[in-house]
């Protein structure tokens, strides 16, 4: 009786929780949402600045992915600490630039993969 009291409670208790962490690596339109709120995540398009002149997520800032390196480290609020979202057109120039900046160090990278999964 009391090993099941206990697992019900620890049902109760689990089953309550909507605070669960979302690890680094694809993530979905939702998770980018949670993030961008809650943790003030940093968006960033990584595509050319001709695409990003046609469209691009309300606050995000274009910097293209084969400049991610070098630009990256000239934004002020940008540090290795910072959630960073990075997406593109298709995903795959976020994919890579998600790599770069893990390989550089930045701890806290989100890919979000193609701009039309959030704007359906």
């Amino acid at each position: 009786m009391k090993r099941t009291l206990i697992l019900i409670s620890l049902i109760i208790i689990t089953g309550c929780s909507n605070q669960t962490e979302i690890k680094t690596g694809k993530i979905t339109c939702e998770q980018k949402n949670i993030l961008v709120e809650e943790k003030n995540a940093v968006i960033i398009d990584v595509r050319t600045k001709d695409e990003y002149k046609d469209s691009h997520m309300k606050d995000a800032i274009n910097i293209p992915y084969d400049q991610i390196t070098k630009q990256i480290a000239k934004e002020e609020n940008i540090n290795k600490e910072t959630p960073i979202i990075v997406y593109c057109k298709s995903g795959a120039r976020s994919n890579k630039a998600y790599n770069t900046l893990i390989e550089q160090g930045y701890k806290n990278v989100y890919d979000l993969g193609a701009l039309s999964k959030c704007n359906r």
